[in-house]
């Protein structure tokens, strides 16, 4: 089983993606990757379990960290200008 990440996006011609993450912090680095490219209004948010398709391919844990890492740390001086 792997998560399935899907929204909309308002003002996007595409307007539905979809990410598929193997594991949490696969899905944690989709969450905060939506956040930022989104910059507007996200709606329809879901979250599920699916079964695995056959293409399909894990990311780099330790790259995904780093890039969580590297969100928390502007969120958090986004938080200290408050």
């Amino acid at each position: 089983m792997i998560y399935k990440l899907s929204y909309s996006v308002a003002f996007d011609s595409n307007n539905t993606h979809e990410v598929l993450a193997g594991n949490e912090i696969e899905l944690a680095h989709a969450i905060l990757d939506m956040e930022r490219d989104v910059g507007k209004v996200c709606f329809d948010v879901q979250i599920e379990s699916i079964e695995m398709p056959d293409n399909f391919q894990k990311m780099d844990e330790k790259e995904c960290l780093r890039k969580i890492q590297h969100w928390a740390k502007i969120l958090e001086k986004d938080l200290n200008r408050k």
